[in-house]
């Protein structure tokens, strides 16, 4: 009997080499088929919903929020706790406009279907959008019951007593009780201590159109508030800010958007706020404040810990972004400090990072006098971006408004490109006024210069400073102290 003969080594290879290719080939093949079948399932489901939301409609009238459209939904049958895209890389999305549900391709923010409503969001409709199964049956559970605390505030005072109920606060202002109005006129009182690291942590005025606008304040001692992180955040289409770069991006912090907001003795502790190339205007606190802030009492951090605020253009350790637009408006920083560690990472001419705020805004108006005001306020957080990093602003933009700084300290290495980095401001732009009453700085490798231009990165001609007691202004030759 004649013995089988055996593969030889080089018909092995051949072999494997034929079935790699053959895999290389098909694998993707069947992806996509795979792919094509459930995008086809998800699009049935859409307009099954829609049907279900239309004969509702009927019956019922439009919903007002996305809360009662859930629970309308939820007794057809879809179950947002639960049922999501089959399809990867898509959500589902309410239009609270039109109460439809879309299909959205997330990579690109692109409706795929219905066919009729097809193409990217536009920005001045996205507050419209509305994620569908993003919040649990326990979320729900939780914010019927601070709905119903808010109702019986005829005070309005909302004592917040967990981390759960602060996340219930964000889903109220942020469209689930349109009584709230952005909770202006309420104070929002918090316990000692909350602790947020079992929560996939979704800002408080995620949106533009749904800013807050209320007063939140500490215990009396002090409230700290541990392990914020932007880990497992995906942004609704309705946060999406698109900078005058082009660039388009989120903005986040514990506030994405806060509008005449007032924070008080409230300390950010282990904070983790990291979205890299998606976060462009990002705060530990409040990503984008817009007319008065007030902010008392409060810390970023603490000595000792790895806090770090990371994004791609506009960074800061408390706020992103300050944008003021009227003259009436005030803004105050007392008697606050900051530890972490705030990094800038993108490239070109709109990156700036701060160790109070990432870039100041303000009109050009020679009636507009006031900026804001620094006052016993300490900077211990090292400051890094491709540009512009200042240790307490990255970059003050605007007209000739005043920015004082009183018996402050700037102590963190601040890091930007060359004349572009400095123990207070980054890069002072226009006409800008400021003021420097018993401050100091601590030796940094990554500023050097005289005492004033230590204080200062880049300055553009004609702004002027009150430096102890002299006043100087800054000229195409340098600085001119005839002012004075």
């Amino acid at each position: 009997m004649k013995r089988k003969k055996g593969f030889t080594i080089v018909e092995l290879v051949i072999v494997i080499a034929v079935i790699a290719v053959l895999a290389a080939v098909l694998i993707p093949t069947f992806s996509s088929l795979i792919q094509k079948a459930n995008l086809s399932s998800d699009q049935v489901a859409v307009r099954n919903m829609n049907n279900a939301l239309a004969m509702d409609e009927a019956e019922n009238g439009k919903p007002d929020d996305l809360l009662t459209a859930m629970l309308r939904m939820k007794e057809n049958g879809y179950d947002f706790d639960s049922y999501k895209p089959l399809t990867e890389g898509y959500r589902f999305f309410w239009d609270q406009r039109e109460n439809r549900v879309v299909l959205v391709r997330t990579e690109d923010m692109n409706i795929v279907y219905p066919e009729e409503m097809k193409g990217v969001i536009d920005e001045s409709v996205a507050a419209n959008y509305k994620s569908l199964y993003r919040d649990t049956a326990a979320d729900r559970e939780a914010v019927t019951k601070l709905n119903e605390k808010i109702a019986a505030a005829s005070d309005k005072t909302l004592e917040i007593t967990s981390g759960s109920e602060l996340s219930a606060l964000a889903a109220v202002v942020n469209g689930f009780y349109d009584e709230a109005n952005g909770l202006e006129g309420y104070t929002v009182e918090l316990p000692a201590s909350i602790n947020l690291e079992t929560d996939i942590w979704v800002p408080i005025g995620e949106a533009a159109a749904t800013p807050f606008c209320g007063t939140m304040k500490g215990a009396e001692g002090g409230s700290v508030i541990t392990g914020l992180s932007s880990e497992g955040y995906t942004a609704d289409i309705a946060n999406a800010v698109t900078l005058a770069s082009g660039q388009t991006g989120v903005a986040y912090g514990l506030v994405a958007f806060a509008e005449n907001a007032v924070f008080e003795n409230i300390t950010l502790e282990d904070i983790s706020v990291d979205l890299g190339d998606s976060g462009v205007e990002m705060g530990g606190l409040v990503g984008t404040a817009t007319g008065s802030l007030t902010v008392k009492n409060c810390k970023i951090g603490k000595e000792g810990d790895a806090s770090l605020i990371r994004g791609r253009s506009k960074v800061g350790a408390f706020v992103g972004v300050l944008d003021r637009t009227e003259s009436d408006y005030e803004v105050l920083f007392e008697n606050c400090f900051n530890y972490a560690r705030v990094e800038a990472v993108d490239t070109g001419d709109s990156v700036r990072s701060g160790g109070f705020v990432g870039a100041a805004n303000f009109p050009y108006s020679s009636a507009f006098q006031v900026g804001c005001t620094f006052k016993n306020c300490e900077n211990y957080g090292d400051v890094s971006s491709e540009k512009y990093a200042g240790g307490f602003i990255g970059h003050r933009y605007g007209g000739a408004a005043l920015i004082t700084f009183e018996n402050c300290k700037s102590a963190g290495t601040v890091t930007g490109t060359e004349g572009c980095s400095g123990f207070y401001i980054g890069w002072v732009s226009e006409e800008g006024a400021h003021s420097f009453e018993t401050c100091t700085m601590e030796e940094n490798t990554a500023v050097s210069g005289t005492t004033l231009e230590q204080a200062f990165g880049t300055v553009v001609s004609k702004s002027t400073v009150r430096f102890g007691t002299s006043v100087y202004q800054k000229t195409a030759s340098g600085w001119d102290v005839s002012v004075a």
